[in-house]
């Protein structure tokens, strides 16, 4: 978690507030005997959580989303539940390779940076979440995964860090002030 931390865009001190965010997600979640847990994926970036999976009615769906909010340091929660049985063994499996492969892919892909990002993928829909150090990186990233055709469908919550975002306006800025 250290290497990873000290190279990711977010930084070390983020990565840790990110990672005990989820932590107690986790702890709050298994207190609610609402949900199979293995049903469930999250991931947590600047506070932010993305919650995908099956759940068997809206009223577990929106207890678990309830739940969350009720973590310190939850900034905003992005909904991905679905009202379902959730997905056979074979289903997974697929899923995992899927993911597998995805996160192969961009460790080798020029440009993009992996550990920025956390790959999530249930029934063959892909969930995209981390930190981009440039706008062209995001932008890369996406066109690469909407290449694969095995994905039906990418959501991606890709932020740019604001002192990258403040140095591209400046410079821009500074271009058109010459």
């Amino acid at each position: 978690m250290v290497g990873n931390a000290s190279t990711s865009e977010r930084g070390f001190t983020k990565t840790v507030e990110d990672t005990i965010i989820m932590s107690k997600i986790f702890t709050r979640l298994s207190s609610v005997d609402i949900f199979n847990i293995t049903n469930i994926k999250i991931s947590v970036a600047y506070g932010n959580v993305l919650v995908v999976g099956f759940v068997d009615s809206q009223e577990k769906r929106l207890k678990i989303i309830n739940t969350i909010w009720k973590v310190d340091g939850v900034k905003k929660i992005f909904n991905e539940i679905e009202i379902g049985d959730g997905l056979s063994i074979a289903e997974r499996t697929e899923d995992l390779i899927l993911q597998s492969k995805i996160s192969t892919k961009l460790l080798f892909k020029p440009g993009i940076l992996s550990n920025n990002y956390s790959i999530d993928v249930v029934n063959k829909k892909v969930y995209v979440m981390g930190t981009s150090k440039t706008i062209e990186e995001k932008s890369l990233i996406e066109k690469y995964l909407k290449e694969m055709k095995e994905i039906k469908k990418l959501t991606t919550i890709i932020f740019l860090t604001r002192e990258k975002i403040w140095k591209r306006l400046i410079q821009q800025f500074s271009k058109l002030t010459l």
